[in-house]
């Protein structure tokens, strides 16, 4: 693949080691999560590639456009931490970085100029992966509760890539001072309460 990682930092899980899988309507699963005993969690949550039947009828998207914004493989990145949150459905069926309302793609503006549907997607397809998304984030929210009150502190590595060659495999790569192989994505974080843990955290 040729892709980028961006490792985004944040604070975040509980006690036993076990795996559980959580379903949209009790049918498909659009994430993993495996718990362990420790302070530190690593997220993928854009390592899905499946989308459910009643989405992927109405894709106008080939599967290559889709990978080339979903983040293939990151989920093995998060084997660094014991608690694992994975996201094995496409961004485009939901997309859990999203805040709610702008978690399904519906104009081309939400999605990098991408015309994503055959036709718009009806408020019935929307409720349903938005329920999945509401579960998704009831979920972590319990999980975050409990490693707060095991622990006190958390920190959640938020894992995503880039890809740095957007005109194929062959192209020349993006250059490297925008596009480093290793990004510590600060830019939605409060660097004047989290900026000497990321420093020390790069050195």
């Amino acid at each position: 693949m040729y892709r980028r990682l961006v490792l985004a930092k944040a604070t975040t899980l509980p006690a036993r080691v076990r795996h559980s899988r959580m379903t949209n309507l009790s049918t498909h699963t659009i994430w993993k999560l495996i718990k362990g005993h420790s302070p530190v969690a690593a997220a993928a949550i854009h390592d899905g590639h499946h989308a459910r039947d009643e989405v992927s009828r109405i894709l106008a998207l080939t599967e290559a456009e889709r990978l080339r914004e979903e983040d293939p493989f990151t989920g093995i990145w998060t084997e660094v931490a014991e608690t694992r949150i994975i996201g094995s459905h496409s961004r485009f069926e939901v997309d859990l970085n999203r805040p709610r309302e702008k978690a399904v793609y519906i104009q081309p503006e939400d999605a990098w100029g991408l015309h994503v549907w055959k036709e718009r997607p009806d408020e019935q397809l929307i409720s349903r992966s938005l329920t999945a998304y509401d579960a998704f984030y009831a979920e972590v929210r319990n999980l975050l509760t409990d490693m707060t009150q095991q622990f006190s502190h958390f920190v959640v590595f938020d894992i995503h890539s880039y890809n740095h060659r957007r005109e194929g495999p062959n192209a020349l790569p993006a250059d490297a001072e925008g596009n480093p192989e290793v990004n510590i994505g600060t830019g939605n974080m409060n660097l004047q309460k989290w900026g000497p843990l990321v420093e020390h955290f790069i050195t």
